[in-house]
């Protein structure tokens, strides 16, 4: 089983990653440039440019599901894939997500099947279900955050978004998506459901 720290350092990982790709226009100069000659490195990287450089209609074909289907297995609503895929700019932490729900990224991945993730969201919305996983599903992110000792800064690096974006979901001025909330927690290893 994998550390919860070692996660979560590959998950920031993933979002530095992913910030410097601004830096470059083309592939192989980032996977030179984030390498520095090291060939299993390299491989992670490209891989990793490819799947960030993927529609979110070629990575759910991956999976083969429906936008439906695929909507319930990542808690993402169906409309809101829908314009994604039709060109409305997906924020980053969706684009990682969904790409983690397909099995895509090359490192810091869940590794969870769509089966568990379908499982899951019902169990989110059933008032039967209980366990500390919904103890923390259902907690404020200002209390998830505190718990793993991050500023609202670390979070947004973690998050791919502006400390402000933090702040307003920590306010309750804005909704923090599910399908955010849930990579959070698989982040954190804090869903043992």
């Amino acid at each position: 089983m994998t550390d919860t720290n070692d996660i979560l350092a590959e998950r920031f990982q993933i979002a530095e990653s992913i910030v410097s790709m601004n830096d470059y226009s083309e592939r192989s100069d980032y996977v030179e440039a984030l390498s520095g000659g090291n060939p299993t490195i390299a491989d992670g990287c490209g891989r990793l440019w490819d799947v960030m450089h993927m529609s979110i209609a070629d990575m759910r074909a991956v999976t083969g599901l429906s936008q439906e289907a695929f909507g319930n297995a990542s808690m993402i609503p169906r409309r809101t894939i829908q314009n994604w895929e039709t060109g409305t700019r997906c924020p980053g932490i969706a684009r990682v997500h969904v790409a983690d729900c397909c099995n895509l990224l090359p490192i810091g991945g869940s590794r969870r099947s769509l089966e568990w993730r379908i499982d899951f969201a019902a169990a989110t919305k059933n008032s039967n279900s209980a366990g500390e996983w919904l103890d923390w599903w259902r907690a404020p992110l200002a209390e998830i955050r505190a718990a793993r000792l991050l500023t609202q800064s670390d979070l947004a690096k973690l998050l791919l978004c502006r400390k402000r974006a933090v702040q307003r979901w920590e306010s309750g001025d804005r909704h923090f998506p599910e399908y955010a909330r849930l990579y959070l927690l698989e982040s954190f290893s804090m869903i043992d459901f």
